[in-house]
């Protein structure tokens, strides 16, 4: 088992010594390197007949690095998870003027590393009872966002009807694109079916589109014709890899053109646009659908909590988040580069606050056990495609939201991007029953008002402008 030595340093440091011996690594670097002798072809030698001194000259040191590097990262994640003396902030780094370790396959040795950790006394969270209040604000919905959706709800359960040209902008229609080589459709190029609305694309593609018919082909720009960024036409619409070679031409032909009528308003309706609820006439239904837009609207409604929850916890909690600012200083000047974050300056004291916070929930959800698991890592990673496609008028197709969900989850960052909003979203449902929240009512206009203004001052791009003033 590796040894690990700690030492506690001014400024609410740690210095973390981990020395790993010979005995800790060599059976796992051997079984490697047993793998690449039974599964490898290798030019000269017989399958499994590899010398194991061959591979350690071409293959060892990079096996070497990866077996004391995972055993060195399991030992130091399991030491932070285990201490309940200190909460950890940031990632080890190692020590200033440290040697990179020589992983040196021929002659096996014992490996010490040496890291400095931030870190803040462990404590007990304030604030987490009925006497901390907080306002969820809901928005008003507006007669006239009520009738639009109402008239959008009618279209969606009504009779869907052929049309021979693209007349307008509430139809539908399917295009056909073929990838382009030259003036040929390239062979085994991109080739898919995606059925839009004449809305989805640039002001001139819509005009453009307008009066073509069923059958008519067209040369396409993909990236042109539709306003999204290049990464995200590459993975909805044509269903490809970010970065995979894709040409810009593209062969489309639209295949079906089609209108929705609206429904009639009645029991057949109700039951099929509101399968939850008792909807007896006109009314009731308009009632459903204004909560069903006051729900829409909730994760702006959470948003909004979330944020003034965070700064009353934070504040309530300030004394227990002093935070060690050299070594955060010394962080960021290792993740950005010279000066960018000078302690003292509002850049910095901004990232503190962040910081703050992020102490803060993680000691929230360890105290009342919150996890993610992978299942809903996938769950939230499918709706997220499902509410991008709907957003840009793009039917949810199954087989298209299975892909590019796959696509998804296979980029780490990605993952772990997912798995911290649903913990963040876990730690505020889990405080919203610990606390008491006060419902308040503002018009439409006034919420909107607050969500952008809201959003502005948490985008980097604000910060930024702010602070160059």
């Amino acid at each position: 088992m590796p040894k690990v030595v700690t030492e506690e340093l001014p400024s609410q440091q740690l210095r973390l010594t981990v020395t790993i011996e010979k005995k800790d690594y060599e059976a796992r670097f051997r079984e490697e390197l047993k793998k690449y002798r039974k599964e490898g072809n290798f030019r000269g030698f017989r399958k499994g007949k590899v010398p194991e001194s061959w591979l350690r000259k071409v293959f060892g040191k990079n096996v070497l690095a990866e077996v004391v590097t995972e055993l060195l990262e399991r030992e130091v994640d399991l030491f932070i998870e285990n201490d309940d003396k200190h909460i950890y902030v940031g990632r080890p780094l190692p020590v200033e003027g440290s040697d990179k370790p020589d992983f040196d396959a021929r002659e096996l040795k014992n490996y010490v590393f040496r890291f400095d950790l931030g870190v803040v006394p462990a404590f007990e969270v304030q604030g987490l009872s009925k006497e901390t209040v907080v306002e969820y604000f809901v928005p008003q919905i507006s007669e006239e966002r009520l009738e639009k959706e109402w008239n959008t709800l009618l279209k969606e359960h009504g009779e869907q009807v052929d049309l021979d040209a693209i007349e307008e902008e509430e139809c539908f229609f399917s295009l056909r694109l073929q990838e382009l080589e030259g003036d040929v459709v390239k062979e085994g190029g991109v080739d898919v079916t995606r059925t839009f609305g004449p809305s989805a694309f640039t002001e001139e593609w819509k005009n453009i589109l307008l009066g073509k018919r069923k059958g008519d082909s067209f040369i396409i720009e993909p990236f042109e014709a539709l306003p999204h960024e290049e990464k995200l036409t590459k993975r909805y619409i044509l269903g490809v890899n970010e970065d995979a070679e894709v040409g810009d031409r593209f062969l489309a032909q639209i295949t079906q053109i089609k209108r929705s009528l609206p429904a009639e308003p009645n029991e057949d309706f109700f039951k099929k646009a509101f399968p939850n609820k008792e909807v007896k006439d006109t009314a009731e239904a308009l009632d459903a659908v204004r909560e069903m837009l006051r729900q829409s609207r909730q994760s702006e409604s959470d948003f909004l909590f979330a944020r003034d929850l965070r700064k009353k916890l934070v504040e309530a909690n300030r004394a227990h988040l002093e935070l060690p600012r050299e070594y955060l200083h010394r962080f960021m000047k290792d993740q950005v580069g010279d000066d960018f974050f000078d302690i003292g300056s509002e850049r910095f004291e901004r990232f503190e606050e962040d910081i703050r916070w992020d102490v803060l929930s993680n000691r929230i959800a360890k105290q009342f056990a919150l996890e993610v698991e992978n299942e809903e890592i996938l769950q939230a990673a499918q709706q997220e495609v499902v509410s991008y496609l709907v957003r840009n008028n793009y039917p949810p197709e199954r087989e298209l939201i299975l892909k590019i969900t796959r696509q998804l989850i296979s980029v780490p960052s990605e993952v772990n991007r997912l798995r911290e909003r649903i913990l963040e979203g876990k730690i505020i449902d889990k405080l919203k029953e610990v606390i008491t929240i006060e419902e308040k009512e503002v018009p439409e206009e006034t919420f909107d008002d607050m969500v952008r203004q809201a959003k502005e001052e948490d985008s980097p791009k604000a910060r930024a402008e702010e602070e160059e003033e």
